[in-house]
């Protein structure tokens, strides 16, 4: 950077994107981290340009679509850092130092753009990792809720079974009250008509006998005589 470019303060950055200054210092902390590089005074308190407003104007709208953190980190890095790539390439070089210094600045690209490369990757395979632990997940709980309800339905099924066994009992129960009712009243029955029967033969006999005596006295002599 030139000694006469413009820097600014972080208050008047923050009003410029409109964010609070908290926010703004929180950003930046995130950002260096990641590895873009702000300028900082003898105290150490940041010094912003232009190329620095732009990059987190660009962060803000990147927040503002809901566009995870580590994507929007990684997106500012990508093109604010090639834009500070190619600033330092457009400069022509006064000495061995300044090529030494622009070589480190492409090693140290390049040293990131593998390392997001990398970290982009192992996100992709731990996302993949999580997405079938949800899935197993779901299957478990779908496993878990057709058997319990096969559990229920089987339960309902032995307590029918249960009903229809205990009525099959009583309904067999009743059944051989009512052969023994029948049996026990067919029994009184004919117990009853013999002893009809004796007391009638009883009571007619004589008079069978008398009617019978009465029947051969009107008879003819030859019948009687054929008789004996």
């Amino acid at each position: 950077m030139e000694k006469s470019e413009i820097t600014y303060s972080v208050k008047q950055v923050a009003q410029q994107i409109g964010v609070k200054p908290v926010t703004l210092r929180a950003w930046c902390q995130a950002l260096e981290q990641a590895g873009y590089k702000i300028m900082r005074d003898e105290q150490g308190n940041r010094l912003y340009t232009e190329r620095d407003i732009s990059a987190l104007r660009q962060l803000s709208e990147y927040v503002n679509k809901n566009i995870e953190w580590d994507q929007a980190t990684k997106l500012i890095i990508d093109e604010f850092s090639e834009q500070l790539l190619s600033v330092a390439n457009t400069q022509e070089p006064q000495n061995p130092e300044t090529n030494k210094f622009v070589r480190t600045i492409q090693e140290m690209n390049e040293t990131l753009q593998q390392m997001r490369e990398a970290m982009q990757r192992q996100h992709d395979v731990n996302q993949a990792i999580i997405n079938r632990l949800d899935e197993r997940d779901r299957y478990i709980e779908d496993l878990d809720r057709i058997i319990q309800e096969m559990n229920k339905t089987l339960q309902q099924m032995r307590e029918a079974m249960q009903q229809q066994r205990e009525f099959n009992q009583e309904l067999i129960k009743i059944v051989d009250e009512t052969d023994r009712y029948i049996e026990d009243s067919v029994k009184h029955r004919d117990e009853q008509m013999m002893t009809a029967l004796r007391q009638i033969e009883e009571t007619t006999r004589p008079e069978i006998a008398t009617a019978r005596g009465q029947q051969e006295e009107q008879q003819p002599w030859w019948k009687l005589l054929l008789r004996k």
